[in-house]
């Protein structure tokens, strides 16, 4: 079709609208192409973000289990035993022996409502003592825990700290998450500790 033959103002009128016509489908393609790469870049951005809350939630888990392993290392200085329960309702709210609950006594200087009884995936902390011996555990992130017997270390840097359990015994942790710079100290330690046998 030839414009010449057309009237100016369908002239004007037809060539307005090839234009917007025109633009709004380039415009789109760059909306789709933008929407589809801002995705892209979110999706991304999402699983760094993931990791990090990952990692701070397991840094909160280690905190906790310290906490309530402190409280259950002067108990056993006071009392030259495990604080005796199976869980860690009953470890908190039991008589610790003066009137006051344990966590009452034990941990004085934590308020209340900020006494460590659910790790940041909403589980309940886990205790179990065998008489002379106490553990403190979290199930992790998956809520499945394996055993109070692991012990190793493994990297907060670590590509999946999903679903890794954390575990205190009498005083220190046993199985958990570790910096790398905790790491390189471990490595020295050996080395220095195997150079000298």
């Amino acid at each position: 079709m030839k414009l010449k033959k057309l009237p100016v103002l369908l002239q004007v009128s037809l060539l307005v609208a090839f234009t917007l016509n025109l633009l709004s489908s380039t415009a789109w393609a760059q909306v789709k192409t933008e929407t589809k790469s801002d995705i892209q870049l979110k999706a991304v951005g999402d699983q760094a973000v993931a990791k990090k809350i990952t990692a701070d939630q397991y840094r909160r888990v280690v905190a906790d289990l310290e906490l309530l392993s402190l409280a259950c290392a002067d108990y056993m200085m006071d009392y030259e035993k495990a604080p005796q329960a199976q869980t860690i309702t009953e470890l908190l709210d039991q008589d610790a022996g003066m009137g006051p609950t344990f966590a009452q006594f034990y941990l004085d200087e934590t308020p209340e409502e900020l006494v460590p009884r659910k790790d940041p995936w909403g589980n309940d902390y886990l205790y179990k003592c065998d008489g002379t011996q106490y553990y403190l555990a979290s199930a992790g992130s998956d809520g499945q825990f394996t055993d109070f017997k692991q012990s190793g270390v493994y990297l907060y840097a670590a590509e999946k700290l999903e679903g890794e359990d954390v575990v205190f015994s009498n005083g220190g942790m046993v199985y958990g998450p570790i910096t790398e710079k905790q790491f390189e100290m471990l490595i020295l330690l050996w080395t220095i500790f195997r150079l000298s046998l």
